[in-house]
């Protein structure tokens, strides 16, 4: 499962329709994290978020529609070489500790 980006703009005065919008997208993905930056420009500020997520997954469950719990997200496809490495070390130690 490749990492996907979305990308949104939210007015800061509060259009309900772009709010709708983005936490629709959100109940139906699986998110890895949001990227958030507010822009001051006066009565047009407004909010740009980068989505990074993986299409398709339960955010509840991280599985993808007819996918069952023996279905994991392999992070060595979806982590970069230095973060996989960082994750592989909590993981043994996560690991350990629960000995």
């Amino acid at each position: 499962m490749p990492v996907q980006y979305k990308f949104f703009t939210i007015s800061a005065r509060g259009d309900g329709e772009d709010e709708e919008c983005l936490n629709r997208f959100l109940r139906h993905n699986r998110i890895l994290t949001i990227h958030r930056e507010f822009v001051q420009n006066g009565e047009n500020s407004y909010w740009n978020l980068a989505v990074e997520y993986l299409a398709g997954g339960n955010r509840a469950t991280g599985q993808s529609p007819g996918r069952t719990e023996k279905d994991r997200v392999d992070y060595k496809e979806v982590l970069s070489p230095g973060d996989f490495a960082v994750f592989a070390r909590l993981r043994e130690w996560r690991k350990e500790k629960s000995r």
